[in-house]
């Protein structure tokens, strides 16, 4: 679709940005023979997240490509308006062509297809809450000149720690781009890598422990990503433990009416005694009475995909400082400041109302209320942001706080 494509939207997880954004994708659009094409980053689902982090997001990510906040939504779509401006924009810089292509890529389910579904506000694109949903490439006319192109999901294991053949079994494929469908079917056969693992050394002992119980980040992060469906999983418990490292302890609570400080069967610390409680509290259980931690395991991982439980990976704890302007000499040996040429297309960025996101997912105040002072994160009270998204119809779990310098 890359090579089909004048403009590359890349749909981005706005609650893990980093990790569901293609080093690989970004690479091949920076050879000389590919220098005509743009991309934009499209950060989708900032209904999950707080305002302030879907700002200082679009500002970080917006130093390397054009950077939209984006909810797809039938009913509370946010930024559909900034991305068609965008795409305007980029038809008017190719006018030469008669119609310019739009392929969107990205990671299995964050939300291509509704991306799609939103622009065009109808249901071009099959949809679906599940990875892999979208099994061959759609065109969806957008404008006259504008039309667009869905592709299924692509995974790049570049960055997974280990080798490929112990990630996706052992008929691992040759190719280093996989689709959603493939993961979850090779996946089936992970077990494997418990029972060829070499148990006769320190080494594999430690490897093989941290596999069985999910403390290597290895399987984990690309299961949280909701690439693989949930229903496929060999052994879904033993990704329940990194998940709950990813969030608090609170949302758990809130999202599954528990309430340890009343009723003592609630209570848990660990990620086996929390499948116990909510498997008794919502009559999982097998037969004898224990508990199904297998069915139990996979719920919350689908809440956890489907964006039940409140999480996120917020921006650096630093945002990177600028480089030092290059100075030159001149005729008259005065130092002057040189200009770069910019790296991004010569089109305008869209101004985009942050506080006007319908922030679903509830936060603390420590979440939701943060920002950046002199260029590092920090956490506070912002009344004078309060007051202003109260103006807004903001709920205060949604409200941005961050100094401008």
């Amino acid at each position: 679709v890359v090579d089909s494509s004048d403009v590359i939207v890349q749909v981005l997880d706005a609650r893990d940005p980093v990790g569901t954004r293609s080093a690989v994708i970004e690479a091949y659009l920076k050879r000389d023979e590919n220098a005509h094409k743009h991309m934009i980053l499209v950060l989708n689902k900032v209904d999950l997240i707080p305002t302030w982090a879907t700002a200082a997001w679009v500002r970080i990510l917006g130093k390397d490509f054009v950077t939209v906040a984006f909810n797809a939504s039938s009913r509370k779509a946010f930024g559909r308006g900034a991305l068609i401006q965008l795409l305007r924009q980029f038809a008017h810089l190719l006018r030469q062509r008669r119609q310019i292509s739009v392929g969107f890529v990205g990671y299995p389910n964050v939300g291509k297809s509704s991306v799609i579904n939103t622009l065009v506000e109808t249901a071009a694109c099959k949809i679906a809450p599940i990875p892999g949903e979208t099994k061959v490439w759609q065109y969806v006319t957008l404008t006259k000149r504008i039309y667009l192109i869905d592709c299924p999901g692509v995974v790049y294991p570049a960055g997974v720690r280990g080798d490929k053949s112990e990630l996706f079994g052992d008929n691992a494929l040759l190719d280093s781009a996989i689709t959603a469908q493939t993961v979850s079917l090779a996946h089936d056969g992970a077990k494997g890598v418990e029972d060829n693992e070499e148990k006769n050394t320190p080494e594999s002992r430690e490897r093989l422990e941290r596999y069985q119980t999910g403390e290597d980040d290895y399987y984990a992060q690309i299961v949280l990503r909701g690439v693989i469906r949930i229903e496929r999983l060999v052994n879904p418990v033993r990704y329940i433990q990194t998940m709950l490292s990813r969030t608090k302890p609170e949302y758990i609570n809130d999202t599954y009416c528990l309430k340890p400080h009343l009723d003592p069967s609630h209570r848990w610390s660990t990620h086996l005694e929390l499948l116990e409680v909510i498997g008794r509290k919502s009559g999982r259980l097998l037969k004898g009475g224990e508990v199904d931690l297998m069915q139990v395991s996979r719920m919350l991982l689908l809440d956890w995909t489907r964006g039940r439980i409140p999480w996120f990976i917020g921006p650096p704890e630093r945002e990177a400082q600028p480089e030092a302007p290059k100075v030159e000499v001149n005729e008259e040996g005065e130092e002057v400041e040189v200009e770069e040429e910019s790296k991004l297309p010569a089109v305008e960025m869209p101004q985009q109302n942050m506080g006007a996101i319908a922030v679903q997912a509830k936060f603390d105040t420590q979440d939701a209320v943060r920002g950046y002072a002199d260029g590092v994160l920090v956490t506070g009270e912002a009344p004078e942001e309060r007051e202003r998204s109260a103006k807004l119809n903001v709920p205060l779990g949604s409200a941005i706080y961050y100094d401008q310098q």
